[in-house]
Parts: C-alpha cells; structure tokens; sequence
C-alpha cells in the first residue's frame, strides 16, 4: 500500500504492535474478557510517528460477524 502520512507527506510507512510493559496489548470481544484474544496492530510514519491506523492482528480468532455465520435451520 503506497500511501503518504497526513501529518508530514513522508511515504515510509512501517507496522508495529501496540504493548504496555511487557506484553502485548490484546483485543478481546465485547463482554468476552477470557476468550481468545489477538494482538492490536498499528500502521506509523517513521519520520513523525504519527499513526495511520489501528488493526487486530487475527480477527479470526475473534470470530466474525453473525451476517457471516452460516445459519442454523
């Protein structure tokens, strides 16, 4: 993806994962705090550090949406 930060026009844009100590922050669902987690990326410029955007790693572990769930009958 060819795409030039918004703060300062720079175009190296590099990943990271967000952590707090030691370890890596952790998205979890909704009301499901002891349920299978993923570690919460991020997209940077590497010249201001402004963030460009803010991913879940494996939003298949998390599990999809129930319009993508097969039905039950």
């Amino acid at each position: 993806m060819d795409q030039a930060c918004p703060s300062c026009g720079n175009r190296q844009i590099e990943k990271g994962v967000l952590s707090a100590g030691f370890s890596a922050l952790q998205l979890h669902k909704k009301g499901q705090l002891h349920s299978k987690s993923s570690p919460v990326g991020a997209r940077y410029c590497s010249k201001c550090g402004h963030i460009l955007s803010l991913y879940v790693e494996n939003p298949d572990i998390l599990g999809g949406h129930e319009a993508d769930s097969p039905k039950s009958n």
